[in-house]
């Protein structure tokens, strides 16, 4: 991340969530942060690219 001021992002999930989000991260070999980001990252991708349409 290169911005110089860093701002927090809370979420609240069900235990559910979390066990499934861990178990991918894991399975990934990446961190649940690294995960969310890479997630996020597509899905803004995804919708940039669905505007351009």
């Amino acid at each position: 991340m290169t911005d110089k001021k860093k701002k927090n992002l809370i979420i609240q999930v069900s235990e559910e969530e979390h066990r499934q989000i861990k178990h991918l991260a894991v399975d990934t070999g990446k961190t649940i942060k690294g995960l969310m980001l890479e997630c996020l990252q597509r899905l803004i991708r995804e919708y940039e690219d669905a505007k351009k349409k």
